[in-house]
């Protein structure tokens, strides 16, 4: 009788294992605290501007694509003058196995439409620290 169990317990075990399920690979999808976002950081060189809270991009709760909130990014291009903004994915914990991404997905709410002309150019870096054109 154990003998048969253990033979059956083989059998079925050898097809189940443990595996991590995939997860998206993602840069922001809500802030977790209100106020600026913690995995950005911004920087200006004058007569542009960047809106920043602690050199870091705010939060806004009014505006948003997913529930909770969204990154608020309000800049005035001057000029001879620059800013910047980083956006940081944050490493969670656990969380190393990912799809392979084919896309880069985002939006932008522009309620002034006519009054910027051109929207940011928009930079991805690399594992060797290069940026993409």
């Amino acid at each position: 009788m154990i003998q048969r169990l253990l033979c059956f317990a083989l059998m079925f075990s050898t097809h189940t294992y443990a595996q991590e399920h995939p997860y998206n690979f993602t840069f922001f999808t809500n802030s977790r605290m209100p106020g600026n976002y913690l995995f950005s950081k911004t920087s200006f060189q004058s007569p542009s501007f960047i809106k920043s809270d602690n050199y870091r991009l705010p939060v806004n709760e009014k505006v948003f694509n997913t529930p909770g909130n969204s990154l608020q990014l309000e800049y005035v291009n001057g000029k001879g003058g620059n800013w910047k903004a980083n956006i940081f994915r944050e490493d969670t914990r656990g969380q190393d196995h990912f799809r392979p991404a084919k896309f880069l997905s985002f939006s932008i709410y522009c309620p002034a439409i006519g009054l910027q002309k051109e929207l940011p150019r928009i930079r991805l870096i690399f594992r060797d620290s290069s940026l993409s054109n």
